[in-house]
């Protein structure tokens, strides 16, 4: 298994590298670090694309002279930064650093694709000039095989104590639950898993939580029992920030269902992006 970085040294915010290297070494992983640089960045030209820092007096450069320029300057700056923070970490880290001129899609697909299982940390601020937009990053990792942790910038790492795991209990989601939790089992943080409903569901939700509960215990390795909750409440997203508030996890648990289109189920799809801002803690999506 390897946890895999997207950079996001690009961005106006404090890069999510240094929680994703303390990752790496909590978890005795090797980390891939994946510097994504747009291959549509032209000489002069005025777009959302356009590189107007590179007109110079001169020669034109080309296309191609401009994507060595941006890969020296990313690789200048992770190195920089991974410099700095070696000390910090205090751990013989293996580090791959991957820069490449291809679209953010494919990269990451294809990187998840080449370590199954692994995990995929992102920034909740994405700083890559071709995905800006926090929508257009979920839409990207909603059908990825790998587990994908999504960090907001200036997260300091700290070992997740306590996990809520946001469920409707159903079957189709143990396996992937399974998946998730061993993963956390090397942290063995205390795991409360919640479901949402309203009132006249509420009896029905209890019933599939205890089934729940016994299918994913008998596959966890940690020594501590996970806690279920049925919480009733009309507006789940408002429910889930209320109960984060009071309770202050450490780490949230999303299925990454709620990010597929017309599912509200188990949260109110419409406002995911508006609600994982308003979390403002880790977010791992399983």
């Amino acid at each position: 298994m390897k946890t895999i970085i997207i950079s996001d040294i690009e961005g106006k915010s404090e890069s999510i590298i240094p929680y994703g290297l303390n990752v790496g070494k909590h978890t005795r992983s090797e980390v891939d670090i994946l510097h994504i640089i747009d291959p549509r960045k032209k000489q002069g030209v005025s777009t959302p694309y356009g590189d107007s820092k590179s007109i110079t007096p001169g020669d034109v450069m080309s296309h191609t002279d401009i994507q060595l320029r941006e890969k020296n300057k990313a690789s200048l700056a992770l190195h920089r930064l991974l410099s700095a923070e070696a000390s910090r970490l205090d751990y013989p880290l293996k580090i791959d650093v991957k820069i490449e001129t291809d679209s953010v899609e494919k990269g990451i697909r294809n990187i998840s694709k080449e370590y199954p299982g692994s995990i995929l940390i992102h920034s909740l601020e994405p700083a890559n000039s071709m995905i800006s937009d926090l929508g257009e990053m979920l839409s990207v990792v909603r059908d990825l095989d790998s587990l994908v942790l999504i960090v907001p910038p200036k997260q300091k790492f700290a070992v997740p104590e306590k996990v809520t795991v946001l469920t409707d209990f159903t079957e189709d989601s143990h396996e992937n639950t399974v998946q998730v939790f061993d993963w956390l089992g090397i942290f063995d943080p205390l795991i409360n898993a919640i479901g949402i409903t309203r009132m006249k569901h509420f009896m029905d939700m209890e019933v599939k939580s205890a089934a729940w509960k016994q299918v994913v215990e008998e596959h966890m390795s940690s020594s501590k029992s996970v806690k279920t909750t049925v919480i009733t409440g009309g507006n789940r997203n408002e429910t889930l920030l209320n109960y984060v508030r009071r309770n202050e996890p450490d780490m949230i648990l999303l299925p990454k269902i709620i990010l597929k289109p017309k599912v509200k189920k188990i949260i109110s799809g419409e406002n995911t992006k508006q609600l994982m801002v308003a979390l403002n803690r880790p977010l791992l999506l399983y």
